[in-house]
């Protein structure tokens, strides 16, 4: 029997909210289903807009080429820009307590055809399009917000042959045209990229040379993370922190700008790689989003966003019905409610524990198992006042159900037979 130990005595700073996602609710959910509530449940801090038409078919969302659709129109007149769909989508995003991380840029395109992945005709009006998108909501222009929204992604994975039809250099020039212009007109916002899943060496090392020998300005790395491999998974911003730092981009933040389980031997988004009990939507993801968001807290990460907060390879089926993965992410934002972090150790590499108190000193645990072989799990807690407790369960017949355990004498047995499980705990009194 593998024993964890948590201890409410020892308090360990906070548990970080780096539990954000990509998209929202579909803008056409609300007469149809709701997906607002269990989307609010999540307690995602911040929602990053990459894909969005592909979520929303026959929707003119967020890409710049969607939103100014006429590249001859002057791009001056707010009345040559269609804000009117985006505008309701962001902000019923904005309405639901999480805010926004907008990508300059256009969707993927995965048609053997290619439409706006070209590099743009003209540069200097390319970033005159996104300043104005800027503008926008951030300023008011064109009977817009003021929003405030800090994060904004120059174009995506343009290492990418389905997102970026061109030379490497055009768009290290277009990129250090944008950061350039963009950071003068807008000093407060930040700026970067999103790398893909692979971070092909030479291009890598290409841009960051490039940038670093241009001087041009990096708030944040971003890149894609599509795998099954938790602790790779986990270990991975220590990886990309020691990269970039050896370019000399010591404050850049790091951000994973998408990123979901995936069985590498099932393919990527096969029937089988989605659908099985191995697939992306089941226990098993369940049990490795939660993990992966546990290990993240003792990484140098900034912010994480799952791909996607919707039905685009999402948490929700196309009745907005959650998955059993949604259950994984809800039970961490349950747990960012316990926001002062305590001690909480496991030693053991497939099983993660993450522990906190709210204001109230009241406690919450949160443990997973990711295909472990430990049927058995005894936690040992210090600092419990009661044995009465509420536990809630995710395995290959539960969704976040309230279950019964042992528990007595501060100590909790867990049955882990079906190999991955989610663990939540609430209840527990704390107090002095």
């Amino acid at each position: 029997m593998t024993i964890l130990k948590v201890d409410f005595k020892q308090k360990q700073g906070e548990i970080r909210r780096i539990n954000g996602v990509n998209l929202a609710p579909r803008v056409t959910c609300s007469s149809l289903y709701d997906m607002n509530t269990p989307f609010k449940a999540l307690n995602a801090p911040i929602s990053r807009f990459h894909d969005a038409p592909l979520d929303n078919p026959g929707v003119l969302l967020v890409d710049p080429n969607l939103i100014f659709a006429n590249w001859h129109a002057d791009v001056d007149d707010p009345r040559n820009y269609d804000f009117r769909q985006t505008d309701d989508y962001l902000k019923n995003c904005r309405d639901l307590g999480t805010d926004i991380h907008y990508r300059l840029g256009p969707s993927i395109e995965l048609s053997v055809e290619k439409y706006f992945i070209y590099p743009p005709e003209d540069f200097d009006k390319w970033v005159d399009i996104c300043s104005n998108i800027i503008r926008h909501y951030n300023e008011g222009w064109g009977n817009g917000f003021a929003w405030d929204i800090k994060y904004w992604t120059i174009w995506e994975e343009p290492e990418n042959v389905s997102l970026w039809k061109g030379e490497p250099i055009q768009f290290f020039r277009l990129f250090k045209l944008a950061v350039t212009r963009l950071k003068k007109r807008f000093p407060s916002i930040k700026l970067g990229t999103c790398v893909g899943n692979h971070l092909p060496p030479q291009w890598v090392a290409d841009y960051l040379t490039y940038c670093r020998d241009e001087k041009v300005p990096m708030d944040f790395f971003g890149w894609s993370m599509y795998m099954g491999d938790l602790n790779k998974v986990i270990e991975y911003p220590n990886k990309i922190r020691k990269l970039i730092d050896g370019y000399g981009f010591k404050d850049t933040e790091l951000h994973v700008a998408e990123w979901n389980y995936t069985n590498s031997a099932l393919g990527f988004i096969s029937k089988e790689a989605n659908e099985s009990p191995e697939g992306c939507y089941g226990y098993n993801a369940a049990a490795f989003g939660a993990g992966v968001l546990i290990g993240w807290q003792d990484t140098p990460l900034t912010m994480a966003n799952y791909y996607t907060a919707s039905m685009l390879m999402g948490l929700f089926d196309q009745y907005a019905v959650p998955k059993t993965v949604y259950y994984g992410l809800l039970a961490f934002g349950e747990m960012t409610e316990y926001k002062c972090r305590v001690k909480a150790t496991s030693g053991i590499k497939d099983i993660k524990i993450l522990a906190g108190l709210n204001s109230e000193d009241k406690g919450a645990i949160l443990v997973t198992a990711f295909k472990s072989e430990e049927t058995k799990l005894e936690l040992s807690i210090k600092g419990m006042k009661t044995d009465k407790i509420e536990v809630f369960c995710i395995n290959n017949n539960l969704n976040l159900e309230p279950i019964k355990v042992k528990s007595e004498k501060n100590r909790v047995v867990l049955d882990n037979s079906s190999g991955s499980s989610v663990f939540l705990i609430k209840g527990i009194d704390c107090t002095a």
